[in-house]
């Protein structure tokens, strides 16, 4: 199995997350808790974490299904979650992103993406999709049209207890370049 190992700014990197990171990764997505209310509708669960380490094998092999995180000293600052050559060869699904709050604006989400979608070039990956619920948070929405994100298509759903979130399928093609500014 090749696992992505991305290389940020510094000395930083995003590795493969393990079992015995799941710990920090609940952790990281309970002081995110505002990216599991927008998405879902619901606050973060206490399973959140084991959850994200399953997510998506139905659809890809192991080697496929990448779960990253970048650290800083011993604290999860950030975790990525990615399908390759999912739903069609060439194509990544970029399935979460989160940055712990105090992170937020500092440019780490746009240099993890960066290298991940210059990683993912290097292995012929040709475009990253965003499929997520994330319309009604303006700040992502920014983020990902400067990362040259294109929104293709927008449906309204039903998320927890009635509540409805527009999803929105995004795409760009790699390796992903700012358009403007930086941000996280």
């Amino acid at each position: 199995m090749v696992l992505l190992n991305v290389m940020l700014s510094g000395s930083q990197q995003a590795r493969a997350l393990e079992s015995e990171d799941g710990p920090a990764l609940q952790d990281l997505l309970e002081r995110c808790d505002d990216y599991s209310r927008l998405s879902f509708g619901i606050p973060t669960g206490s399973a959140d974490a084991q959850s994200q380490f399953l997510e998506g094998l139905q659809y890809v092999p192991a080697e496929r299904k990448h779960l990253l995180g970048c650290y800083s000293g011993d604290r999860l600052v950030a975790a990525v979650d990615l399908l390759e050559d999912y739903p069609e060869h060439g194509t990544a699904v970029l399935g979460m992103v989160v940055v712990e709050p105090e992170r937020r604006g500092q440019g780490l989400g746009t240099d993890i993406l960066l290298g991940l979608s210059s990683e993912l070039a290097g292995r012929g990956i040709r475009r990253l999709r965003v499929d997520c619920h994330v319309a009604e948070n303006t700040e992502a929405v920014r983020w990902l049209e400067r990362l040259g994100f294109e929104e293709l298509s927008r449906a309204q759903i039903t998320v927890a207890a009635g509540q409805t979130r527009s999803r929105v399928l995004w795409m760009a093609e790699l390796p992903l370049r700012t358009k403007e500014g930086t941000g996280s």
